[in-house]
């Protein structure tokens, strides 16, 4: 004696939408539907950038904005390390980016501007 069960007919379905998929489970007797077995809704941010507020930038185009700063930033310095290295070969002195800078020139122009000189 065994107790098998029937089989079932049952169809999935997916919904592929901009902003969300839908997923369902039908159960079918032969060409007719009998039951919703499941039906699930998934929301997501269909790849814009939630930082973006209401533009449409997606993550792609934030994330290449940013790579793209980074890159010239790297460059920018490469190019006044390149640019030291060129004027240290000449014999041309190059002042230490290592100095603490002042703010001795503001003072002056304070003082130029504030007191009569002499």
């Amino acid at each position: 004696m065994s107790s098998y069960l029937p089989l079932k007919d049952w169809r999935l379905g997916i919904d592929v939408g901009q902003n969300s998929v839908g997923f369902g489970a039908v159960e079918f007797e032969g060409d007719k539907p009998i039951a919703i077995l499941s039906a699930v809704s998934w929301i997501h941010d269909g790849g814009v950038d939630p930082a973006a507020e209401k533009t449409a930038k997606s993550r792609k185009f934030t994330a290449g904005v940013a790579r793209r700063a980074r890159r010239l930033r790297r460059r920018r310095r490469q190019r006044l390390v390149n640019l030291r290295e060129l004027l240290e070969g000449a014999r041309i002195p190059v002042p230490s980016i290592d100095a603490p800078q002042t703010y001795e020139p503001w003072f002056d122009r304070e003082l130029l501007v504030t007191a009569k000189i002499d």
